[in-house]
């Protein structure tokens, strides 16, 4: 296989495993700052923390 067919080949793959995940990244940065500036994290704040004053049972919720 010639060289140059195997480094396009890598390359190629790089971008399709890494795209993906860059958009998932992108969309949730835009989520958390459409939730940020409408007020919407504080309502989920507000509702997490009448569930439980334990972090842990939180994070589990959460997780």
């Amino acid at each position: 296989m010639p060289v140059l067919d195997t480094m396009t080949g890598a390359l190629e793959g790089i971008i399709m495993g890494i795209w993906p995940i860059m958009f998932v990244i992108v969309m949730a940065l835009f989520a958390y700052n459409v939730t940020t500036e409408s007020g919407g994290m504080k309502t989920i704040q507000n509702m997490l923390a009448t569930i439980s004053t334990d972090k842990r049972i939180i994070v589990l919720i959460i997780a």
